[in-house]
């Protein structure tokens, strides 16, 4: 009698056991594909941020050519480049 007491005793602690690492593997799992959907989203997102970035300093870099244009253009209609020392 003590004996199967003892073996039953001892079969619901690994029952509970055996659950208990399911329930942890599973909610593992989930965490993983929770995790994953976010990292592709976020990797999509990352690119989507370059592209604007991209064109900003595409912008930058037009608007800046623009300005030099201007400032060779003013410098050389006044007269101030006769004054050039460095000739």
């Amino acid at each position: 009698m003590l004996y199967t007491l003892i073996c039953l005793l001892l079969l619901a602690v690994l029952g509970t056991g055996g659950f208990f690492a399911a329930h942890y593997v599973v909610s593992l799992q989930l965490a993983y594909k929770a995790l994953q959907a976010d990292h592709e989203d976020a990797k999509t997102f990352i690119g989507e941020q370059a592209e604007v970035i991209n064109s900003y300093e595409f912008e930058r870099n037009e608007l800046q050519k623009r300005l030099d244009y201007r400032a060779q253009k003013t410098s050389e209609e006044n007269g101030w480049s006769q004054f050039d020392m460095n000739r």
